[in-house]
Order: C-alpha cells, then sequence, then structure tokens
C-alpha cells in the first residue's frame, strides 16, 4: 500500500481547485453559468433519458439536498432546465433540459474545454496526462453498493 500525508492531499487539493477555477472563470464570463451548473447540465445531458430524478443528481453531483435545489431552481429560473413529472412514480421529481439549457450545454462544454486545455493540457504532456487521467480512475469510481 502506498503512503500519503496531508501535504501530498493539500498539494493535489490545490491543483485541482486551480483547475476548477480557471474553468469557472471562463464559464462566468463566457456562459454566466458557475462549474456546478455545468456538472449538472453534463449529469442529465449524459443521461439515457435525458432527464434525472433529483436523487440521482445529488449523488452523482455530490451535493446536500438544499444545494442541488438551489442549483436546479437558479437553472429553471433561467429556462435551462424544466421539472418534470416521472411517469413511473408520480411523487417523483426530476429535471429535463430545456432547448436553450441545451444550447448553453453546447457553448459551455466548448468554453470548458478550451478552459482545461489551458489548465493542463498546455502544461503536461500527452503522456502526463493520460498517466494522471488512468492514475486517478480508481480513486474517483463511485463505490456503489
Amino acid at each position: 500500500m502506498s503512503k500519503i500525508d496531508t501535504s501530498d492531499w493539500q498539494r493535489l487539493s490545490f491543483s485541482v481547485g486551480e483547475v476548477n477555477r480557471t474553468v469557472e472563470v471562463s464559464l462566468r464570463a463566457e456562459c454566466d453559468l458557475w462549474l456546478t451548473d455545468l456538472e449538472l447540465l453534463t449529469a442529465i445531458w449524459q443521461s439515457k433519458e435525458r432527464f434525472l430524478r433529483m436523487g440521482e443528481l445529488r449523488d452523482l453531483l455530490l451535493l446536500t439536498p438544499s444545494g442541488l435545489t438551489r442549483v436546479v431552481d437558479r437553472l429553471v429560473r433561467r429556462k435551462l432546465l424544466r421539472r418534470v413529472t416521472v411517469s413511473v412514480d408520480k411523487r417523483g421529481s426530476a429535471v429535463a433540459m430545456t432547448p436553450l439549457g441545451f444550447a448553453t450545454y453546447l457553448r459551455a462544454k466548448e468554453v470548458c474545454d478550451l478552459a482545461l486545455q489551458s489548465a493542463l493540457a498546455d502544461k503536461l504532456s500527452g503522456t502526463q496526462l493520460r498517466t494522471l487521467i488512468r492514475t486517478l480512475q480508481p480513486a474517483t469510481t463511485p463505490n456503489r453498493t
């Protein structure tokens, strides 16, 4: 087993924070979105049904129920999301992207990709970037039972 200490964790956390900050500054300037907004839109875009229940979103985004509600409410007010009733379980609450949300998502993804290029890809070789992604994969895969 490898040994890690708090200084290693701090370096990793700081690096991730710097990349997130770079992406968020670009998203705010170009799309008026927060990084969490893009993460939520991405989760819905990647879902098979193109909608997700609130509980599914909360698990995917690692947000508290109240934090998720604030993000969803903000995106609903901006007409990027709409609330939908789940036909199988009418008690369930879900959200789906609107056409404006879809267009905004595509633009935000472009902005994010460019920001990631400057924050990571321009600073690391292709080999370093692939190694970083491959190395972190086991630590970032949800352990759901």
